[in-house]
C-alpha cells in the first residue's frame, strides 16, 4: 500500500451544482457552490478535466494529501502488523 497517493481538489462553481460521487472519490466538503474532493492521484487529471468541461467552474485548487494524514496511515498500518 502506498502512502500519499491522493490529491485534494477544491472547486468553486459559478452556479448551484450537484456532483455525484463514485467509488474512487470522496467528498470531504460539499455545498451547492463548492466541493472539496479527495481523489486518487492517478485519477486527478481525469477528474479535473471532467470538472472543467462539464461544469461552470469559478475556481479550482489542487493540493497533495495532508502530510499528517499520511503519517497517521503509516502508524496505523504498523500497529496492525
Amino acid at each position: 500500500d502506498e502512502y500519499g497517493n491522493f490529491r485534494i481538489i477544491t472547486v468553486s462553481f459559478e452556479s448551484e451544482t450537484e456532483l455525484v460521487s463514485d467509488n474512487e472519490t470522496e467528498f470531504i466538503e460539499r455545498n451547492p457552490y463548492k466541493y472539496v474532493i479527495k481523489v486518487l492521484k492517478s485519477r486527478s487529471k481525469e477528474m479535473i478535466n471532467r470538472l472543467m468541461s462539464e461544469y461552470e467552474v469559478d475556481d479550482i485548487r489542487i493540493e497533495e494529501e495532508d502530510m499528517a494524514d499520511v503519517v497517521e496511515k503509516i502508524y496505523q498500518s504498523k500497529e496492525g502488523v
